[in-house]
């Protein structure tokens, strides 16, 4: 707790130190050096952790000279969800206020926004719902260059012990680095008493991570040794750029993950893109299916659905089951959909369950609307319905085209009126075929969002 305060009192003061420095002209801090400011941790106290988190990613934004829009603020920061069910009691025993929580963790570069959608619906499901903010994230991305896995792991482990007394049952969740840390916590964290583990959920581990590369002209101010890739901010809700030692930190710990030999004896569910384009899909499939914890389930997306799975040493079911034998572990969905023509205000479509077993490499008629054509890595998370990046939202995901702005491909990338070329505006992950092939817009959100999570929560409730 006392770190805690100490970090919001840094966050609070850091604008006037910028201000102080700037009239003895000085430079303000850059979004491509670390701030050396201690983050502010989870707590006990989780609603003053919840706002000293955003003070300190406001107070550092507004001193790079990027501040966080208003609208943003909530977004950027760590988040509560009350169990709000219908219908429903989601009370714990003695010991606690509810029965069930989960502990939701993002990605690298990205913020707590990206499990909204997903903790909205653990929500409704009884849940208490706590996601957090990995330090080094949500401020500048120069502060990725000297944070890393103990960091991290202390925000887990305080945000884990967050629960004693608010549930008698914990999930732990996150994507790529986030899913890593739960898998992490699920064999090395002693759970606080009378708090018991009873559920991973892993949504593109990154056991082997691999960041799109981009052209060498796509790297902007501060390009150098230590990053992959730098571009100017485009968002409070993710980093773009990418800074290595993070990128080495969390493959270290996936390596780690992928190589231990040890059984994980709590329920685990996993989602896969096959066509993810940031961590290795296959490495992580394999992982699963050697695994030897009963439950466990597998969700699968695959642009072939109908190809040959490998042995999983369970029931593979498809998108049409027959009488399956024993146990089911894997799931696999298509990540296809066509998508139905514009209305004639020129909405996007949502794409419907019916949609998605349409394959759309059976035809490239364009009235007949766009087409996915397979789940980006960032696509897992979001909702249709998302705001910011469900299929109404307004912001196109083209910094793929960053080298070459100016070109048909990138202007109808971003919806402008002369981007005209031969080639079709698709959907999908930023894969060479894809890009070789059609305009790409990267896609941003699951169309099977619903099946999903309801697949997700339906499982942990059976297996506990």
């Amino acid at each position: 707790m006392k770190r805690s305060i100490s970090s919001l009192l840094l966050a609070l003061l850091l604008p006037l130190l910028v201000a102080a420095c700037q009239e003895r002209g000085e430079t303000q801090v850059s979004r491509y050096a670390p701030t050396n400011l201690p983050p502010v941790m989870p707590s006990d106290d989780f609603d003053a952790y919840i706002k000293g988190a955003r003070r300190h990613a406001m107070a550092i934004n507004e001193a790079a000279g990027t501040p966080i829009a208003r609208q943003d603020v909530a977004a950027v920061g760590p988040f509560e969800l009350r169990p709000n069910p219908v219908n429903r009691d989601c009370k714990g025993r003695a010991e606690a206020k509810y029965d069930r929580g989960v502990l939701l963790i993002h990605g690298l570069n990205d913020t707590p926004f990206s499990m909204w959608d997903l903790g909205a619906r653990f929500a409704k499901a009884c849940y208490l719902v706590r996601a957090i903010l990995l330090p080094g994230h949500g401020t500048v991305p120069g502060d990725l260059l000297n944070t890393g896995l103990p960091a991290w792991r202390e925000a887990v482990e305080r945000a884990v012990w967050s629960f004693r007394g608010e549930a008698d049952r914990l999930v732990i969740a996150g994507l790529d680095l986030g899913a890593n840390l739960a898998l992490d916590a699920a064999h090395e964290l002693d759970m606080p008493p009378d708090v018991e583990l009873n559920g991973v959920v892993m949504l593109a581990p990154a056991f082997d991570y691999t960041p799109p590369s981009f052209a060498p002209a796509a790297v902007g101010p501060g390009g150098n040794a230590l990053w992959g890739e730098v571009f100017e901010k485009h968002s409070s809700l993710r980093y773009h750029s990418i800074a290595k030692p993070s990128v080495v930190a969390a493959e270290g710990l996936g390596r780690a993950l992928f190589e231990r030999d040890a059984p994980l004896h709590v329920p685990l569910f996993m989602v896969l893109s096959a066509e993810d384009a940031v961590t290795d899909a296959g490495a992580a499939r394999d992982w699963f299916c050697a695994q030897r914890v009963t439950p466990r389930h597998l969700l699968w997306y695959s642009r072939y659905p109908d190809a040959p799975f490998p042995d999983c040493r369970c029931t593979v079911e498809r998108r049409d089951p027959g009488d399956n034998e024993s146990q089911v572990c894997v799931t696999v969905r298509p990540s296809s959909c066509v998508l139905p023509p514009a209305s004639s205000n020129s909405a996007r479509r949502k794409p419907t369950a019916e949609n998605c077993r349409i394959n759309p490499y059976e035809s490239e008629n364009r009235d007949a609307g766009g087409a996915i054509l397979d789940l980006a890595h960032i696509a897992l998370l979001a909702s249709p319905d998302n705001p910011r990046y469900g299929a109404s939202a307004k912001i196109n995901d083209c910094l793929h085209y960053s080298w070459q702005r100016e070109t048909p491909e990138a202007r109808a990338c971003a919806g402008q009126a002369e981007g005209q070329s031969d080639r079709i505006l698709r959907y999908g992950e930023m894969s060479d075929g894809n890009l070789e092939n059609y305009i790409l817009r990267r896609l941003s959100y699951n169309p099977d969002f619903d099946h999903m999570a309801d697949e997700m929560i339906d499982f942990l409730e059976r297996s506990n």
